[in-house]
């Protein structure tokens, strides 16, 4: 008799690409549209296995959620060279790209009052 209690479930690539559209609170639908995909169906088949990501469509994941590709293909998470946080920004004008990378509105609103605090404390 096997021991099901050493069984666990291998995370797959598909399983990671849910989380991140889970986590960002994204359909398939909508997922589909902001990575220019012409149906979620082709979303539903990376999540599933079904459909192995092409080289683009992987920079596109790993761009669009801010996460490194060896995260999605393997789990891995960053290395202290690929994140280096806040203390890689170079100044104003980073810091205003970052900003701008910021989809979310209410997110937006959050980085600017974290940021006018952090001009108070300095």
């Amino acid at each position: 008799m096997e021991n099901t209690m050493n069984k666990t479930k291998e995370v797959t690539i598909g399983d990671r690409l849910k989380m991140l559209r889970e986590d960002a609170d994204l359909t398939q639908t909508e997922l589909a549209r902001e990575l220019h995909v012409r149906h979620n169906g082709v979303i539903s088949m990376y999540e599933n296995g079904k459909k192995n990501l092409s080289i683009e469509m992987l920079l596109m994941y790993s761009e669009y959620f801010r996460v490194t590709t060896d995260w999605i293909l393997k789990g891995e998470p960053a290395t202290s060279e690929d994140d280096k946080g806040l203390n890689g920004l170079g100044g104003l004008e980073e810091i205003k790209k970052v900003y701008l990378s910021i989809r979310r509105p209410e997110v937006r609103q959050v980085a600017i009052r974290q940021l006018r605090n952090l001009a108070i404390l300095g």
